[in-house]
């Protein structure tokens, strides 16, 4: 029997701490299908306004078909997304996709994921954001607050 190594996010910030910080909310069809499997409330029309609430999207040429998936960061969530560092290499990649057929998509948080992109990413001025940066060190003053360090949360 062949075993896969699926790696688990077992530290402060789960999963958010442990991929490259590439930000990406999912594709609109995978939440419309679990909506439709009887999952209520889990469709991308019932889950966008939760995204717009996490999000301080600081990314700023999102074309104008777009800006409907980030309502002009009105929001200004605990979790940053921004572009990080421009590689000379990039625009030598968007043409590559597109002299394949594909097309240059500036924000595959939007409308579609189709097509190349420059990636967005849970960051903000250098510093990377995991979940436990973004939600825990806010709120790490609060008296309700009990972080317990070495435990497997299940839920």
């Amino acid at each position: 029997m062949l075993r896969c190594r699926w790696f688990r996010g077992r530290m402060m910030g789960g999963s958010s701490a442990l991929n490259g910080a590439i930000y990406t909310r999912g594709n609109h069809k995978d939440y419309d299908n679990w909506a439709a499997l009887g999952n209520p409330g889990w469709s991308f029309r019932d889950l966008l306004p939760l995204f717009l609430r996490a999000e301080n999207f600081l990314v700023k040429d999102v074309p104008t078909g777009d800006a409907i998936y980030h309502e002009g960061n009105r929001y200004r969530g605990y979790f940053p997304v921004s572009y990080t560092y421009f590689s000379e290499l990039l625009p030598a990649f968007i043409e590559a996709g597109e002299s394949l057929g594909f097309p240059h998509n500036r924000d595959y948080n939007g409308a579609s994921q189709r097509g190349f992109s420059r990636l967005q990413q849970a960051n903000k001025d250098g510093i990377r954001y995991s979940a436990a940066l973004a939600y825990l060190v806010p709120g790490k003053h609060r008296k309700n607050l009990h972080v317990v360090a070495n435990t497997i949360v299940s839920r």
